[in-house]
Formats: structure tokens, C-alpha cells, sequence
């Protein structure tokens, strides 16, 4: 699993010669979630969580919600935790939700960690939808 890992996160740092700035960054993303929910079936809850600050979190989620406004999508119910192995709220939410966002931080976010989180999202019987790194 660690490998998958590590595969994951070399792919989602990418070629750093496309020097994107953070608004087609968040296109980027937000063209792949729109991707994702149409072969998903009934994602009416969407939690943004993961091992970076809540408030980051939420202003990611945030900035894709407007996104959803604008282009006048659908925009499934978006909810915003923390880490699910330290947080008892993130918990709770997740099992409100359809599917998890893992939304992490590049070059902080421990490989480990990350992993732990995908286990307990599987557990709990959760999809993960996708992952964010900023």
C-alpha cells in the first residue's frame, strides 16, 4: 500500500515546469471532480478532509463551491473536517457523507498518515473520491 502511496503522490506533485497558478490549479481539480461525480452514483454529501488545517480545508472547498456556482452545476453538499484518525467530528461527518476529498499539503503531508486516513475512510465503508494536494 505504501507504494501505491508514494506512486500517488509523485503523480498529484506533477511536472513543477507547469507552474500553475492557484486559480487554474483549482479548474484543474474541479474539471476532475465534475468528471468523478458523473460515474458516481448519488454523491449528495461530499467531506473535504484530511491531515492539513481545517481552515485550509475549507478554503479549498470553498473556492471549488463558487466554482459549482458559476458554471451552474450540481454541486453535491460539501462538508469540511479535520484528520479522521484525531478528530471525532471528522468521524461523524464522514459517516454523513457519500464520498471523501482527501486534501493534503505537498512536501508536509507524511505518507503514512496518509495512508492511515485511506484505511479508515475503507473501513468505514467510504469511496474516495479524489485528493487534493496544496
Amino acid at each position: 500500500m505504501a507504494r501505491f502511496i508514494d506512486k500517488w503522490i509523485e503523480k498529484l506533485e506533477g511536472n513543477k515546469d507547469y507552474n500553475l497558478s492557484e486559480e487554474d490549479a483549482l479548474r484543474i481539480v474541479f474539471e476532475n471532480i465534475i468528471a468523478s461525480l458523473k460515474q458516481t452514483v448519488n454523491v449528495n454529501k461530499l467531506l473535504f478532509a484530511g491531515s492539513i488545517s481545517k481552515d485550509d480545508i475549507s478554503h479549498v472547498g470553498q473556492r471549488l463551491s463558487s466554482l459549482f456556482t458559476e458554471r451552474n452545476e450540481n454541486c453535491p453538499q460539501f462538508l469540511f473536517a479535520g484528520n479522521v484518525l484525531a478528530d471525532p467530528e471528522t468521524i461523524d461527518k464522514a459517516a454523513q457523507c457519500d464520498s471523501i476529498i482527501l486534501v493534503e499539503r505537498k512536501n508536509e503531508s507524511a505518507i503514512t498518515e496518509i495512508e492511515k486516513q485511506i484505511m479508515a475512510y475503507q473501513d468505514m465503508g467510504k469511496k474516495i473520491l479524489g485528493y487534493i494536494m496544496v
